[in-house]
This record gives structure tokens, sequence and C-alpha cells, in this order.
């Protein structure tokens, strides 16, 4: 078990065709290490694909299809002894130690040229689960508690029996939810490859305007609709006397979602990072299979309405 203060280093080392020799080397920079570093504790595990290995690897090692991996727990003490050591060990963990504890220092962008695209998106990282999930979670989740409140008004018995109060709770708890679905998405973004192609001043520039679009049709749908129509104020009972058909209604039907899409792919851009794309087609999914949830049943709620002031109007004469 890691105290709080201990660093977590994960890193693979290719093995050498003469694996002998480099188990032989490996050992002597842990024997080497751990002798300088006598204050810290420092665990070494030898893995063949998820199997824990005896001291003497079996030979031969075909290094095409295997490596070895290796799990350090280091205290950040140890780091700078680590990193100013010639020890073999610190050859082999210099770029990796920099990359985690310094995320500037990271590695170069990936060729395009040269690489394979499945070099681009590393599926290993947790963050990537959690940033697709909660990619997936928001939309279900408003989805849900506003039909709930639309059949059982349950977010208005919360609120105290206030629909306007309900929706007010309900805008900010997406809202929040939403904020903290973009920092998972950018902590995502920091654990992936960079591609060379999208680290470019085109690039750059083609990702800001991305942004700057996309935070103009959300800021702009905003400002028309207000707080309750963007929020889902309808299904609260709170409905809007006319259609709005201004911008950027009179641009897409979806400002918000189009809008967020947007700033979805132009953060990736911006980062170089093509897991970011990759993130940015499951928020475009996600959004067109919520509309296609959402627009009937808003359309149904003011057919409703239409309907109960057709009869009111033929009781009135």
């Amino acid at each position: 078990m890691m105290a709080k203060d201990e660093v977590e280093l994960f890193f693979h080392v290719r093995a050498a065709t003469e694996l002998g020799e480099e188990n032989s080397r490996l050992r002597a920079a842990t024997t080497h290490t751990t002798a300088t570093l006598a204050s810290c504790e420092l665990t070494l595990y030898y893995n063949l694909c998820n199997v824990i290995l005896p001291q003497q690897l079996p030979q031969p090692f075909d290094e095409r299809h295997h490596h070895i991996d290796i799990t350090f727990y280091i205290s950040p003490e140890a780091v700078s002894l680590i990193l100013s050591s010639n020890s073999p060990l610190s050859n082999i963990t210099m770029d990796v130690l920099r990359e985690k504890l310094w995320p500037s220092a990271a590695a170069k962008p990936l060729p395009f040229a040269s690489s394979s695209p499945a070099e681009w998106v590393d599926f290993s990282q947790q963050s990537l689960a959690i940033a697709i999930a909660s990619i997936l979670f928001n939309p279900v989740f408003w989805n849900i508690a506003a039909r709930s409140e639309y059949h059982y008004k349950v977010i208005t018995k919360l609120a105290f029996g206030n629909p306007y109060y309900g929706c007010y709770l309900l805008a900010i708890t997406i809202f929040s939810i939403g904020i903290f679905r973009d920092a998972l998405y950018e902590n995502a973004l920091r654990d992936q490859p960079s591609l060379d192609i999208l680290t470019t001043t085109g690039a750059k520039t083609l990702a800001a305007i991305l942004f700057a679009a996309g935070n103009i049709l959300v800021i702009s749908s905003m400002w028309a609709l207000g707080l309750t129509g963007t929020y889902l104020g309808d299904y609260f009972g709170i409905l809007m006397d006319h259609k709005v058909e201004s911008f950027p209604f009179n641009v897409t039907s979806a400002p918000m979602y189009y809008g967020s899409t947007l700033s979805f792919l132009g953060t990736a851009i911006w980062f170089g990072k093509p897991a970011g794309v990759l993130l940015t087609v499951e928020v475009l999914v996600v959004y067109l299979a919520a509309l296609r949830f959402e627009d009937p049943f808003t359309s149904e709620i003011y057919a409703r309405r239409r309907r109960q002031r057709a009869v009111e109007a033929k009781k009135a004469r």
C-alpha cells in the first residue's frame, strides 16, 4: 500500500533480443538504485503477459509480442535523486518521470506520416474511460430528470412546490455536471498522445475559430431562450409564448448542442489530441440521440397547450 506522499509511476521497458543480458542489467540497476536511495522503498515487479515471473526470465524471448512491465512506487524525495543518478535505471526512467511529474515536458507529438492510427489513442488510460462515461451520462441524466419532473413533479416537490425554483435547481445541477464533464475531458486529453498535424499554426487557428463559433452559438442561444427556456423549463410547465426564430435558431435548430460539439472539437485540436476528436464524435452522437427524444416530447408539450387553449376558447364562446 502506497503512502499518500508517494508517486505511482508506470512504464514499459522493451526487452532486448539478448534477454539474459537485459534482465541482468535491470537487476543491477535495481540493486544500485536501492542502495543509492536507501531511505525510500522501491518495489520492482517483473511482469510478462500479466504473469509474475521469477528473477530469471525464460528464453528465447520474442520482443515483437511481449514487453516487461515494471511498476515503481517512489517517494517524491527520491525523484530528484533518480533524475540526477547515472545508473541504468535513471536512463530508463528519465522520460517517463518527466512526463508524469511535469506535463509540459511530455513526449513529442506522433508523426502523422509514419505512425499508425492505433497509436493515436491510448485506450488503456482510465481517464479516457471516465471521460467517455461522463459525456454519455449528462444528457441521459437531464432527460430522465426532466421527464420525471413532467410526469411526477419530482423536482418541484423538492423545491417546495415552486416550479421556478425547481427549474433553477435543475439548471444549477446541469451546469455543474457540465463543468465537471469538461474538466474530465481536459484531464483525459492530457493523458493522450498528440499528433503533429494537429499542432501546427494552421491547426491552432482552426481550433480557435471552432471554439469561438461554438461558444457564440451556446451563449447566444442561452440569451435568446433565457434561463428557464435553456434549462428545460417547459417540462416544469414554464412555456414560452412564441417560438424563438432569431439568431442562432435561424442557423440551426439545436445551437446549444452543435455549439458544444464545436467547442469540444476546438479544444481537441488546440491540444493536438486525436483522442479528443474521437470524444467529440461521441458528444455529437449522444446529442443527436438526445434530440430524437427531446424534440418530439417538447413538441407534444406545446401541442397539448394549443389544444387546451382551443378547448378553452370554444367554452368561452
